[in-house]
């Protein structure tokens, strides 16, 4: 009896409550911010459907490749953005 009693009365060392809950969306909001520096982040990266075959005037197959004409679009719009 004077165990259960004592337990009762003193405060527990190791419970701590938990934190309050969040305001609706927080979370989401987070999730959305991180997604959208993301996005920006890849408006700098170069594909490889950006590029084709090097031909030459005759249209045979040169060596190599370059950047087609919507690679040199993104890299002019790129170019554009730097400050």
């Amino acid at each position: 009896m004077l165990l259960a009693a004592a337990g009762c009365t003193t405060p527990s060392l190791f419970y701590q409550p938990p934190p309050p809950p969040e305001m609706l969306g927080t979370k989401v909001d987070q999730l959305m911010q991180t997604q959208e520096e993301n996005a920006e982040a890849s408006k700098f990266v170069i594909y490889q459907h950006e590029f084709e075959l090097n031909k030459s005037r005759e249209g045979e197959m040169g060596r190599g490749i370059r950047l087609n004409e919507y690679g040199e679009d993104h890299v002019q719009a790129n170019r554009r953005k730097r400050p």
